[in-house]
């Protein structure tokens, strides 16, 4: 499964991937998905083995424009985005 960050504001986006692929976190940016916002933002993909780190990533930084970290998974030729809690241990 991959991980969607969905940011608002493109610098926080970039800087958000930058900051996990100094953690040696694999990422690519995509335009965000209808699905998930109105707005014209970027979103970082990563794998959900990371997620822990990019949970590490967001609470590090002030990155007010995020909006939520999404599971992607395709089930039956569609595609289905899940909203995923972030709560976990420091």
């Amino acid at each position: 499964m991959e991980v969607l960050a969905v940011f608002q504001n493109r610098t926080q986006a970039l800087n958000f991937s930058r900051n996990l692929s100094r953690l040696g976190v694999r990422t690519k940016i995509i335009n965000t998905p209808r699905e998930l916002s109105t707005s014209c933002g970027l979103t970082v993909v990563f794998s959900y083995s990371d997620f822990s780190k990019g949970v590490y990533c967001f609470r590090s930084g002030k990155y007010l424009s995020f909006v939520g970290f999404y599971g992607k998974k395709i089930t039956g030729g569609r595609i289905i985005y899940n909203n995923l809690k972030y709560n976990l241990p420091t």
